[in-house]
């Protein structure tokens, strides 16, 4: 799987001083998700999950928050779209299988007790 994936936008933005058409974003990890949401909450709007989505988004591509909140709507599902290609998909014979893993409790004994 890729490490990596590019996200060429429609319209160029400014990064630090420098004019692009291109985002590389990374693999997220999990404690990048947790950096997202911290910053979510700092921004105080972490019950709003577009602005969670855009701290993760900012975070694995390393443009600031503020510079991807001036993207439009196409330039942000391309961003997304390099984004999922990154993360882990079912092999597909599993899909095809219908298989789907499940947790379950184990039942609670039905019998009454005397």
């Amino acid at each position: 799987m890729a490490r990596t994936a590019q996200a060429l936008l429609s319209t160029p933005i400014v990064v630090q001083g420098k004019k692009t058409e291109t985002i590389t974003l990374r693999r997220a990890t999990l404690g990048d998700d947790e950096d997202a949401m911290e910053m979510a909450l700092a921004l105080g709007r972490g019950s709003n999950a577009i602005t969670v989505e855009l701290c993760t988004l900012s975070i694995v591509s390393g443009v600031p928050y503020d510079v991807l909140r001036t993207l439009d709507e196409e330039d942000i599902a391309t961003l997304r779209a390099a984004h999922a290609s990154l993360r882990p998909t079912k092999p597909k014979s599993e899909e095809q299988d219908g298989a789907v893993e499940t947790a379950t409790m184990p039942a609670k004994d039905s019998t009454p007790s005397v």
